[in-house]
């Protein structure tokens, strides 16, 4: 890489950053904000059935896509019928899927036991004929890296159909508010997208093309199928063994925790692929990013769950209502999640980028097996059996993914995991400092007493890191 193009990839990296951080922050916070009137509205069976009803839709959407997004993005030299094929592909299987799942609602509402699921279904359906139309578009925006159409796309999206929802919960609509957000959502960004990358857009279909990316498409399909039963999986056994409203009490749980996620770490990690591509031909400049990226989102993201561990039972039912208190136990052990989280977001778009999707592929399929079995050896014991066993699949398996991972780039482990650690040593010694001056003193000086403990921890064992994440940002709002 020259340094001329050197530099062009930086300021086109720092743009994307930014315009990630914006979509990311805009979105979620008001997300939150819409999360928080729904939850004080609606009861929990109402987020549960909608929970079976998204998994579901999550499941079908990862058929739709069937990993061609992907294989456009990572592939070197893209050509026109590539995108032709990529494109008629998934709007074909998205009309086929979208029907039949719209037909066979009633089955998936009997298997569950949840007779409101199947209306729920029907409408959300119409989903996946709107993804088979937008994937290789937003796949194609995210290629070049214009983060900027993306994030408008996604923060329009979300506003209007997190508005729409806020008025449909307050005039009564019940589970139908939390419908309209999802759909609305759907449609909006659907449509945005398309305008964004509709000249591109072709029924062309090449059959050297689909060989060509199914090379890539193939694993990548089956790194999401299993990343699905690894991440929704837990949903589906709450909902099958346990019933609407323990999935509407963990769902609740964990969409706080992947909120906090998608808030600091999905703001790079939504650049993650595109940059690591870019510089698969460099690996001591990938692994430098790796390390740097890795050390950010661990330093911003754990304090965040230290917070919503130390003090759940005083926030949940302060900003949510009362009815979620039994949603507390479950919040506080998921936060570890939360925390191994931060550190492992990265290491599948980096193997994907060096094109070893096929080893990404095989340790999320031992990964998923090994944590399904562990959920439903938990659900005997309701979501408090649920929720450590999905939080003791990350961590047991976390060192399985880092050895492959340094050796297909050449990693340093404690470069790598030394934000994450010094981190963890704050989240660790703050949570002690609230527990000495609780319950003698209030929530505020417990509150005090947690920040100064984890700023003095980040003074001491962090400060060139936070100051490169503080430059960071300065350089993002000059741009």
């Amino acid at each position: 890489m020259s340094a001329a193009d050197d530099g062009d990839f930086s300021k086109r990296l720092s743009s994307s950053f930014l315009w990630s951080f914006v979509d990311k922050w805009v979105s979620r916070v008001f997300t939150l904000a819409v999360f928080v009137i729904l939850g004080r509205v609606l009861a929990p069976s109402d987020f549960g059935a909608v929970a079976l009803a998204t998994a579901y839709v999550a499941l079908v959407t990862i058929f739709v896509d069937a990993g061609f997004g992907n294989a456009l993005i990572q592939k070197k030299d893209l050509s026109a019928a590539d995108i032709g094929t990529a494109f008629t592909m998934s709007a074909g299987i998205g009309l086929v899927l979208g029907g039949l799942s719209f037909a066979f609602a009633d089955l998936v509402a009997v298997v569950f036991d949840a007779g409101q699921v199947s209306d729920v279904l029907r409408v959300l359906s119409l989903a996946l004929f709107v993804q088979g139309l937008s994937s290789v578009p937003a796949a194609l925006l995210e290629r070049r890296m214009q983060f900027k159409a993306l994030a408008i796309r996604r923060t329009t999206a979300t506003l209007l159909s997190g508005l729409a929802a806020v008025i449909a919960a307050l005039a009564g609509w019940g589970v139908w508010a939390l419908v309209v957000q999802s759909l609305g959502f759907a449609v909006i960004g659907g449509v945005l997208v398309w305008v964004s990358a509709w000249r591109h857009m072709s029924f062309r279909f090449s059959r050297r093309s689909l060989r060509d990316l199914t090379r890539t498409s193939f694993d990548v399909f089956g790194i999401q199928l299993v990343g699905y039963a690894n991440s929704q999986g837990d949903r589906l056994v709450v909902g099958l063994f346990l019933g609407v409203e323990a999935l509407g009490q963990y769902f609740f749980a964990m969409r706080i925790i992947s909120l906090c996620v998608e808030l600091f770490t999905a703001v790079f990690s939504n650049v993650g692929l595109s940059a690591f591509s870019k510089l698969q031909d460099d690996i001591p400049r990938l692994r430098e990013l790796l390390n740097r990226l890795t050390g950010i989102t661990s330093l911003a993201t754990i304090p965040v769950f230290a917070v919503l561990g130390a003090f759940a039972d005083q926030i949940v039912p302060f900003v949510f209502g009362e009815q979620w208190l039994a949603a507390v136990p479950v919040l506080q052990i998921l936060v570890f999640l939360g925390a191994i989280n931060a550190l492992l977001v990265f290491d599948r778009p980096v193997l994907i980028a060096v094109g070893r999707s096929k080893t990404a592929f095989l340790l999320s399929l031992a990964q998923t097996a090994v944590g399904l079995g562990f959920v439903v050896l938990g659900a005997p014991w309701g979501v408090l059996g649920v929720a450590p066993a999905v939080v003791l699949r990350q961590y047991l398996f976390w060192p399985i993914r880092l050895y492959f991972v340094a050796r297909a780039i050449q990693l340093r482990v404690l470069p790598y995991v030394r934000g994450w650690l010094v981190a963890m040593l704050a989240l660790v010694l703050g949570w002690l400092a609230v527990l000495a001056l609780q319950p003698p003193a209030g929530i505020a000086v417990s509150a005090v007493g947690f920040v100064v403990t984890v700023c003095g921890v980040y003074a001491i064992l962090a400060r060139s890191e936070v100051l490169q994440g503080w430059q960071t940002i300065r350089r993002f709002r000059k741009r």
